[in-house]
């Protein structure tokens, strides 16, 4: 008799506890555990009405954890969407920056690119103008020669005194040396200095 907690309350004090506990789940199940000793009609009554209580809070509490659980389910599926988010804003971010640091570095590239090209053909060029310079000195340096060794030793004479016929004259031996006006065409020495004199005089161009 130690767990029958209404064992010496009446029917009516029985249904007074039914209304006060009428959506207390555990009184009902207490006063429940009571009635089925009783058989009165009474009883059989409250116990029908306590019976259907009881089966409609389990169908609350029972809905209520279903809700609970779609909740749950639903904030769960909220954070989830959230962090993939962040997840997928981050790799959005990240993916932008890369292609922007590509794209300066492969800038950069060409741009060092174009400067190694101007610079290799800045020194082609100085190369050149330097071929073409030391060629143009070396040719000049055998026409002043080949002026020197016709006019009898005097290097000092200047090229301009001597036309371009009178030169390919010079550098051919076999040419003929009648039409080299002021040049002397015999071997008679300056009477001033060693110098060949010019043609018809007995002084060189220098002492002339």
């Amino acid at each position: 008799m130690n767990d029958r907690l209404y064992f010496k309350s009446s029917i009516g004090e029985l249904g007074a506890v039914v209304k006060n506990s009428w959506d207390s789940l555990d009184s009902l199940h207490t006063v429940m555990h009571e009635l089925n000793f009783r058989r009165m009609p009474r009883a059989s009554w409250l116990q029908h009405r306590v019976k259907h209580r009881i089966k409609e809070l389990d169908q609350a509490r029972k809905k209520q954890s279903e809700i609970k659980a779609k909740q749950a389910e639903a904030n769960s599926l909220v954070n989830h969407i959230r962090v993939n988010s962040a997840a997928l804003k981050s790799l959005i971010e990240k993916t932008v920056r890369e292609t922007i640091q590509k794209h300066f570095d492969q800038k950069a590239v060409k741009k060092a690119e174009i400067a190694k090209k101007r610079s290799l053909a800045q020194i082609a060029r100085r190369e050149r103008e330097a071929e073409i310079k030391a060629e143009t000195a070396r040719i000049e340096r055998r026409k002043q020669e080949a002026i020197s060794r016709y006019l009898g030793g005097t290097p000092h004479v200047e090229r301009s005194n001597v036309t371009d016929s009178q030169l390919q004259q010079v550098e051919c031996p076999n040419a003929k040396r009648e039409g080299l006006t002021g040049l002397s065409s015999r071997k008679t020495r300056c009477r001033h200095c060693s110098n060949f004199a010019v043609s018809g005089s007995d002084a060189c161009y220098n002492c002339s």
